[in-house]
């Protein structure tokens, strides 16, 4: 029976090609795992937002991050969040770093079981850019959008049009961004093997 139900997951992954990126991400990652929140409508994931004390932090931030997390759920994507949680029950917790060594504004790092549900998470942002500059607080919007996007389970998407776009170009979520969310919330997670 578990194969049956795998083998019927990875038909509606195929199937969904073009309108979701879940089938490209699929054949191009190592890891053959599907990872969400487990029935997160009626109990959200705790989210611990603070303020942060690194150089060029803007209070505006939050304001932009709390943005970003209603964007998804206005999206219709089956997961709410818990703003206000305290640091010790929160699941997920916001952090604030000056930069990232590397070509990145954001880093999403996620812990999850054996059946592929996701645990804890740590989304860390910077308030620089990489070559330096004090980044806006849209465009640390924009950040938050691709890291919540990891945050519920997504990963990169090949198409520059897509919020998950490994080097965000848009401003916005596109349908495919929804569109992956939603089916990714329709199947079980776990193996797709």
């Amino acid at each position: 029976m578990e194969l049956f139900a795998r083998s019927e997951t990875r038909r509606r992954i195929r199937a969904s090609a073009g309108m979701t990126y879940l089938n490209e991400v699929v054949v191009r990652s190592t890891d053959s795992m599907l990872h969400r929140w487990d029935n997160r409508i009626l109990r959200p994931v705790r989210v611990h937002l603070a303020a942060g004390a690194t150089p060029n932090f803007q209070p505006e931030y939050l304001d932009a991050v709390r943005n970003a997390f209603e964007r998804w759920q206005d999206a219709g994507v089956p997961v709410r969040f818990k703003l206000d949680a305290d640091s010790e029950s929160a699941e997920v917790h916001v952090e604030w770093r000056l930069q990232f060594e590397m070509q990145r504004t954001g880093q999403t790092d996620l812990t999850w079981d054996t059946d592929g549900h996701l645990q804890v998470a740590t989304v860390t942002l910077a308030t620089f850019d990489p070559s330096g500059q004090p980044l806006a607080v849209d465009d640390l919007r924009v950040v938050a959008l691709h890291e919540i996007g990891h945050l519920i389970g997504l990963d990169h998407s090949s198409d520059s049009t897509d919020i998950m776009y490994a080097k965000t170009k848009v401003r916005d979520l596109s349908a495919r961004d929804v569109a992956s969310a939603v089916l990714l919330y329709e199947l079980p997670p776990g193996s797709l093997r």
